[in-house]
């Protein structure tokens, strides 16, 4: 759902389902990539336990200059998942992407 926000930015919220297969808790970061200048703004970063699935609410914002150039409609996007590494500074476990579409509206 596309939706007008504080200094014209334009905000999709989507839900996205983070299934943790493994015996161990497990860190998990969202980014967004193929939009020029969007930003997740919320949901971002998310814990899940051992064995469990959850679903995250993410907001994705793009600027009012990036919306105009983008024009109305659907436009394809991708969400990278990462799974975060064991310690900081270690590489990332595991990541996924996923198409996606963002909607600017009229």
């Amino acid at each position: 759902m596309a939706r007008l926000v504080e200094d014209g930015r334009v905000e999709n919220v989507y839900r996205i389902q983070l299934m943790n297969a493994t015996e161990r808790a497990q860190r998990f970061r969202v980014e967004v990539e193929g939009l020029p200048g969007a930003k997740v703004q919320a949901g971002a970063d998310a814990r899940v336990g051992p064995t469990e699935a959850r679903w995250l609410p993410v907001g994705v914002q793009v600027p009012p200059e990036a919306a105009a150039a983008l024009g109305a409609g659907a436009h394809p996007m991708r969400f990278r998942i990462v799974m975060e590494g064991e310690g900081e500074g270690t590489a990332p476990a595991a990541t996924v992407v996923e198409k996606s579409t963002f909607v600017v509206p009229r």
